[in-house]
């Protein structure tokens, strides 16, 4: 981001707290009056969604690979038996992966399932079609096959 916020610049902020959170250190470090920033917090649900059982539980024993398309460039990773979803495997050798919330709700993570199958609950950013036309949200995704194939580009 090259512009700086004027000095009135009013914001108005409504997430989950993490991405609150990261919308407001960023706007400090560019010079934004806290004054000028309003925000709001919300979860998908009354309180926060479980934490998806490990996938070494859920599954049981197996080796699982996950395969993500972004920007155009292939990254793959391993999903270790205590990885909770898809998402956590990814961001060990990607930091870079795209993810604010992790709870479903911001749609930051969403990819489409183009090779094998995953199981997610709490994708609260997806309608209908999106399931329908194989989209899920990483940060909640599970493997159901050995090898999968993720398309963030899609």
């Amino acid at each position: 981001m090259d512009a700086r916020p004027g000095p009135d610049t009013t914001f108005a902020l409504c997430g989950p707290p993490g991405l609150v959170a990261t919308v407001r250190h960023v706007l400090a470090g560019l010079g934004a009056d806290p004054s000028f920033v309003r925000w709001e917090l919300f979860t998908a649900e009354d309180r926060q969604p479980p934490e998806p059982e490990p996938v070494g539980q859920a599954l049981g024993a197996g080796e699982y690979r996950v395969t993500a398309l972004l920007d155009g460039r292939r990254r793959a990773a391993t999903v270790l038996p205590d990885d909770p979803v898809l998402l956590d495997a990814l961001l060990r050798s990607h930091p870079d992966m795209p993810y604010a919330c992790r709870e479903g709700v911001c749609g930051s993570c969403r990819a489409k399932v183009v090779s094998g199958q995953v199981t997610a609950d709490g994708q609260h950013a997806l309608d209908a079609r999106d399931r329908a036309a194989g989209y899920t949200l990483v940060c909640r995704a599970r493997p159901r096959t050995p090898e999968i194939t993720l398309d963030f580009d899609a």
